[in-house]
C-alpha cells in the first residue's frame, strides 16, 4: 500500500538529469556535501515516490512484487574497494521491486534513472550458481511450460539477455531437449526495455514499469517455481 504521507509519483524533474550530469563531473565528498539537498530532492523523493506508485497498481494484480523507499533502493555510494575506479559515487539512481522488497530476493523488477540512460529490466539477472543451475533444471523437468513462457514473451516483443551466455551447454544438461540446448547456455533470465527521458519526466512512467513486470509474470512464476521445487 502507498504511504499515505507520500505523493504520488509525477515524474523525475529536469533537475535531477542535471544532477546526475554535474556530479559526474564533481566525483569528490565536498561537492556532494553541498549539493546534498538537490540528491535529496530531486533524485531520491522522485525515485521513492516511483517505488510506491508501481507498488500501489502491482498490489491490485496477482504479481507479488513491492518496493520500499528504504530497503528497495541502491545507494549512490559505489563500492570502489575492488575496483581500479574509485569515483566515490554513481551517476545513476535505482530501485527494485522483489517479492519482500529486498535487493537480495530472487526475481525482480529493476529500474535505473541516469542522464545518459534510463531503462527497467525484469527477471533473475546472473543468479547465483546454485540458483542458476535451480533454474536450469527448472526448464528441463518442463519444456512445455518453459515453451509457454518463451511463446508469452515473444508476444510482447521481449528477448531474454545473453550477456555472459555459456559457448557450450552447462553439464548435466546433455539429455535436455534440442529446443532447449540454446536457452540453457543463459547465464541470466532477464529481459530489459529503454525508457526516452519524456517518459520518465511524467507520471507515464509508473504505468511503463508496472506493464513490464506484468508483461514478465510467467517468467518470473515459472522462476520462482523452480527455485522453490529444489
Amino acid at each position: 500500500m502507498t504511504d499515505a504521507t507520500q505523493s504520488p509519483f509525477q515524474g523525475f524533474p529536469t533537475a535531477a538529469t542535471q544532477f546526475l550530469k554535474e556530479l559526474a563531473l564533481n566525483q569528490n565528498r565536498e561537492w556532494f556535501a553541498e549539493h546534498k539537498a538537490e540528491h535529496e530532492q530531486f533524485v531520491k523523493a522522485p525515485l521513492g515516490a516511483l517505488l510506491q506508485s508501481v507498488t500501489a497498481q502491482l498490489d491490485s494484480t496477482p504479481l507479488p512484487l513491492v518496493g520500499d523507499p528504504k530497503r528497495s533502493m541502491f545507494r549512490i555510494n559505489r563500492d570502489v574497494r575492488f575496483s581500479a575506479d574509485k569515483s566515490p559515487y554513481k551517476t545513476n539512481a535505482s530501485a527494485i521491486w522483489s517479492r519482500d522488497g529486498s535487493k537480495t530476493s530472487p526475481g525482480l523488477v529493476y529500474f535505473q534513472f541516469g542522464a545518459e540512460e534510463i531503462f527497467a529490466a525484469a527477471g533473475f539477472y546472473m543468479p547465483l550458481p546454485e540458483d542458476l543451475h535451480r533454474l536450469r533444471t527448472g526448464m528441463a523437468w518442463d519444456p512445455q511450460g518453459w515453451a509457454a513462457v518463451r511463446k508469452g514473451m515473444d508476444k510482447q516483443n521481449l528477448t531474454l539477455m545473453t550477456e555472459g551466455a555459456l559457448v557450450r551447454g552447462p553439464k548435466g544438461f546433455e539429455s535436455a531437449p534440442a529446443v532447449l540446448h540454446d536457452d540453457l547456455k543463459l547465464k541470466s533470465w532477464a529481459v530489459s526495455r529503454i525508457i526516452p527521458l519524456r517518459t520518465a519526466r511524467s507520471p507515464d512512467l509508473v504505468g511503463v514499469i508496472t506493464g513490464l513486470a506484468l508483461s514478465c509474470a510467467e517468467l518470473l512464476e515459472f522462476g520462482w517455481s523452480a527455485l522453490e521445487a529444489a
